[in-house]
């Protein structure tokens, strides 16, 4: 890891103000209007005669706190100079132009739960068919059963917005096209939760290259939160931009907005108060025992109901502050942030328990108390009775462009509200602090004056200050969407203080993070080759073996490692820009030409090529490519290998042949698979030594072929092996004959390999200063781990040499033949991602 440390002068450093490539950069401090997904140009947010100038101190964590001041209920927070910026690598824009001419593969999804659950699914169901590079048929929003709502995607959102708004990015259709019509899509319902990219096309791609048509249910929180920048990118692009509210619903939703600020500033509340969320979280309403009594009886009903940590009590619950606020709760809240007594206040949410007498608290405190019922003008809800769906939306919408928003209780609107209002501007967005205010409310003795004071300090980080995503692994972009879909941190602010430090390992996240200045400044540090005009990169991947003679002959086979650019940090002298006061000083004539010469011959020398890797179904043209990769596995005189390539490419339902994306040539980089020994007893000449090895057990066993390049990447390991594992466990059920099925239910596997063993490891000994010698040397990583789990195996001469280099003189080529119960398996797989991992 590489750290520095140093001192820079602001004035001379190159400065964009826009690294964000817009013809329109977004602007929310009153350069410039913008308009959100909602349709709407965001309306000024600061009290009158106020300004957004509170004081902001620097903490050690690098959080930003907010001092509260006497009357600063309206006060926005300090966005830090971020701006919105969705700037896609060139990388990302050059696979768009393949991806949208695909019209042959077609995902279908059909997404569930309330609107604002729904809207994450679709969020997420753009982003797999990018990742599948399928175009995506309009999600079917399935009928809600609690709600009784039979709304489609049009009914709530705007469909044309949606289509043009991702037109760069994926290819989005009303319905499958006539020559797709009759084909019965493919269903996976195997998704598990948080699967990255890699996983989606291990499982997906091929199913969906070969059916044509996949259709994906119950997406809710499937798809991994970390995702690589530009899928970030894409996942805020669909949820801020793209899903707009249909035109009935925001002219009615605004109405009611504007009716809330004909007075001035508005609060919203999104209170959860219904008899199901106190059912679903476990918690009671502390209302009276005959409301905690119907809360629990339907418990016990309805068991499946209750959300996670069914272990916990009520009183645990509520301490770790996993329960909705109650409406004495929120008052006592306002009151310590100072909101005032004459507040206009607009609340979102269902009918509460008990009615809305249990809302008393706060309607005595704060009279101007208002929902869409007592806002809207006679019959203009009527439309909407039956529809959850569009209540829902006409809330968010009334929330999005309120002054200030508090959730009393966490859930799908609340964390949308939070992203969205982040998006526009770093809105005032309160998040109660429930786990460190709860003793407080339950301190009776506690002096008012005291209690407010404590709650009004714990909220000083909670206002919707800026927050990083990276510091929150696992966390959802679209409610933290700040680095990924910001830039700029004051650009000038950050290098003037000249008190940072940077790890080069983060190059990309901080380049992208600060700006272009800082790129241009990294630049010069580092002496980086300027980008070249044409051509791929790609970040070179540490070679994973394991011994130093491995080691070195996978670092002669890869280019020499690069230290990467990032793909928007484009610092050619044309691109960097500067304020008009401000000039860069000019170099020396022969110091510039000096530098383009050293830029150009590092260039020449240092250009990558990317391989983006695709997973396919073995299939007949792939019968060169794969005898070529299979030359080595086992001596050709033993073996006749044409025919043992046919029958790899005959069996198109377990195996998989990698290849690199858009290749003419489509050449084969790996392969895996698992053929049946007595399904192809007739080939003697193939099959015959190893049924007599097997004798009657070998309709049980299977042969696990698996070849690839030496320096294919090793990230690509547990993808190509789960996906192979979980084919031999979806064609048990999914084959169409007894027989068929029956020959994948293997009950091991034999695998036949090759390494290298040291001929006489009792006579050599190492050298002083020598490491110590390895016995064996394995050519693939994961061959040692199905030998460790292996319940026997022995190895043979092979006739062949591979390697007669020096280094290699004192070791023998043998081929190794193991056998590994199926029930091995996972753990195997556990292994290997353990093993990757690491490295």
């Amino acid at each position: 890891m590489l750290k520095l440390g140093f001192n820079v002068d602001p004035i001379s450093l190159p400065f964009s103000r826009y690294p964000c490539s817009t013809n329109h950069p977004l602007s929310f401090d009153g350069e410039q209007n913008a308009e959100s997904h909602l349709g709407l140009a965001q309306e000024s947010i600061l009290a009158p005669g106020s300004s957004n100038s509170n004081a902001v101190i620097q903490l050690d964590g690098g959080k930003n706190e907010t001092l509260l001041t006497e009357g600063d209920f309206w006060i926005q927070p300090d966005g830090l100079g971020f701006k919105p910026c969705l700037g896609f690598t060139s990388q990302y824009r050059r696979d768009s132009n393949s991806i949208l001419k695909n019209r042959w593969k077609y995902l279908l999804v059909v997404v569930s739960g309330g609107m604002n659950q729904q809207r994450n699914q679709i969020v997420d169901a753009v982003v797999i068919a990018r990742i599948l590079g399928a175009s995506l048929v309009v999600p079917v929003l399935q009928v809600n059963v609690i709600w009784g709502d039979e709304s489609e995607f049009a009914d709530i959102f705007d469909l044309e917005h949606f289509k043009n708004v991702l037109a760069d990015d994926v290819h989005i259709v009303s319905s499958l096209p006539s020559t797709h019509v009759m084909t019965r899509p493919v269903e996976e319902k195997r998704t598990p939760l948080h699967a990255s990219p890699q996983w989606i096309r291990a499982h997906y791609l091929k199913r969906i290259n070969r059916e044509r048509v996949l259709l994906l249910r119950g997406l809710d929180s499937r798809l991994s939160k970390d995702l690589p920048s530009d899928l970030q990118k894409l996942r805020c692009k669909v949820a801020f931009q793209a899903l707009r509210f249909s035109p009935r619903i925001l002219e009615l939703g605004n109405k009611l907005a504007s009716r809330m600020r004909n007075q001035g500033q508005y609060l919203s509340l999104h209170l959860r108060m219904e008899k199901d969320v106190w059912v679903r979280t476990g918690c009671l309403p502390g209302l009276t025992p005959e409301y905690d009594e119907i809360v629990n009886s339907e418990r016990e009903r309805h068991p499946e109901l209750l959300t996670g940590r069914s272990n916990m009590t009520y009183q645990e619950r509520k301490l770790a502050g996993l329960c909705p606020l109650t409406a004495l709760e929120v008052t006592r809240l306002l009151k310590a942030l100072e909101a005032p007594k004459d507040a206009r206040i607009y609340w979102a949410g269902g009918e509460p328990l008990g009615g809305k007498e249990v809302l008393e608290p706060l309607t005595k405190e704060f009279p101007q108390f208002y929902n869409k019922h007592d806002l809207a003008l006679p019959g203009e809800l009527e439309p909407f009775a039956k529809k959850a769906s569009v209540m829902a939306a006409i809330d968010y919408i009334v929330c999005e462009k309120s002054d200030v928003f508090i959730p009393s209780h966490g859930g799908n609107m609340g964390h949308a509200l939070q992203g969205q209002r982040a998006y526009a501007g770093h809105k005032k967005y309160i998040t109660p602090n429930k786990r460190q205010m709860l003793p407080y409310f339950m301190n009776s003795s506690l002096p008012e004056s005291d209690f407010n004071r404590i709650v009004k300090d714990l909220h000083r980080e909670s206002l919707g200050q800026p927050e990083l995503r990276m510091s929150k692994a696992g966390k959802d972009v679209t409610k933290h969407p700040v680095p990924e879909c910001f830039w700029g941190l004051r650009d000038r602010e950050v290098l003037a203080s000249g008190s940072f430090v940077f790890d080069q390992s983060s190059y990309l996240e901080t380049v992208n993070f600060v700006g272009f200045g800082f790129c241009a400044l990294l630049n010069q540090l580092f002496k980086m080759p300027r980008r070249p005009s044409s051509g791929r990169r790609v970040l070179k991947y540490q070679p994973l073996t394991f011994s130093p003679f491995m080691r070195l002959l996978s670092f002669a086979s890869m280019a020499r490692r690069n230290l990467p650019h990032p793909e928007d940090c484009q610092c050619s002298d044309e691109e960097i820009s500067f304020d008009e006061k401000e000039k860069l000083p000019n170099l020396p004539k022969k110091g510039k030409e000096e530098q383009l010469s050293d830029s150009s011959d590092e260039d020449d020398s240092q250009e990558d090529v990317q391989a983006d890797f695709e997973f396919f179904d073995p299939k007949p043209t792939d019968f060169h490519g794969v005898k070529i990769l299979l030359q080595n596995y086992l001596d050709d005189k033993e073996w006749d290998l044409s025919s043992f390539v046919d029958f790899i490419l005959e069996q198109t339902t377990v195996g998989t042949v990698v290849k690199v994306a858009d290749d003419e040539d489509e050449s084969i980089f790996a392969l895996v698979t698992a053929l049946n020994m007595a399904r192809y007893k007739a080939k003697k000449n193939i099959t015959n030594n190893l049924e007599m090895l097997l004798e009657k057990k070998a309709q049980d066993v299977g042969l696990l072929v698996s070849q690839r390049v030496m320096n294919l990447p090793p990230q690509l390991l547990p993808p190509l092996y789960d996906g192979l594992f979980d084919e031999v466990s979806w064609a048990t059920e999914d084959e169409p004959t007894e027989e068929l099925r029956r020959s994948f239910r293997f009950k091991s596997y034999l695998l036949i390999t090759k390494i290298y063993k040291l001929k006489n490891p009792k006579q050599r000994k190492p050298r002083h200063g020598e490491e110590d010698i390895e016995e064996t040397i394995f050519l693939k990583p994961e061959d040692e781990l199905f030998l460790e789990l292996s319940s026997w195996s022995f190895t043979f001469p092979m006739r062949s040499q591979l390697v007669t280099s020096q280094e290699m003189k004192n070791y023998q080529l043998l081929g190794l033949v193991m056998a590994v119960e199926a029930n091995k398996i996972p753990k195997f797989r556990q292994m290997l991602n353990s093993l990757i991992d690491e490295q």
